[in-house]
């Protein structure tokens, strides 16, 4: 897909500042155009985000376990409510539950040093299926626009 984009932008005036920001639209605005690709989580057309992306490449069958255990955790504080029947707890969002998903594995030292950087470990197969429907479209993006 390929987008178009127009950007007003506004230069800041060298001796006044925004002072005089009538006069800076009426003489010294520039409207640039831009062409820049993008793609949309979760296919490029449907509403969903990366997390949703990331939980459908867990290993739910590997690590059940796991999911049935966070799921009861889910359900047991959502289900503490206060005098008025309020929650008393959130319960985690999407990219919470990834995170403790893939912090709970057994790692060595090596793997636990990059997640602790910010590394999901997608290499590791053990723990993500990369291979899977939901992820054709991000890599058809990828292979038509990373050349």
């Amino acid at each position: 897909m390929q987008y178009w984009c127009l950007q007003m932008l506004i230069p800041r005036l060298k001796d006044g500042g925004m002072k005089n920001v009538g006069s800076l639209l009426k003489w010294e605005c520039v409207i640039q155009v831009w062409y820049f690709l993008f793609f949309l989580y979760p296919n490029n057309h449907d509403d969903g985000d990366v997390e949703g992306l990331m939980e459908a490449t867990a290993l739910h069958d590997t690590h059940k376990v796991f999911f049935d255990c966070f799921e009861d955790y889910e359900n047991c504080i959502k289900g503490v409510k206060d005098e008025e029947g309020s929650s008393v707890y959130n319960s985690p969002n999407l990219k919470g539950k990834l995170h403790t998903y893939i912090s709970a594995q057994k790692l060595h030292k090596k793997c636990r040093d990059r997640l602790g950087a910010g590394d999901w470990l997608f290499d590791r197969p053990e723990y993500w299926n990369l291979d899977i429907v939901a992820l054709q479209a991000l890599k058809d993006f990828f292979a038509e626009n990373l050349k």
